[in-house]
């Protein structure tokens, strides 16, 4: 696989998407954020989702 065809399958999210936490990750990092909570997408980086709010593995999220 070439590498830009890498990054085309990372770059899911865009600026102004609205993504939904999957995950809960109070528990699974220490961090105050719940399961079902929605940001607003600043960029993403590689496998990361940059938000409003913090950032997030791609697994993690889920595209509103």
């Amino acid at each position: 696989m070439e590498s830009d065809q890498v990054f085309e399958d990372y770059n899911m999210y865009n600026y102004g998407d609205v993504i939904r936490l999957e995950t809960d990750w109070y528990e699974k990092n220490g961090f105050p954020f719940k399961r079902g909570s929605c940001y607003k997408v600043k960029y993403q980086y590689f496998d990361w989702v940059i938000t409003d709010r913090g950032s997030f593995s791609i697994e993690d999220v889920k595209k509103v």
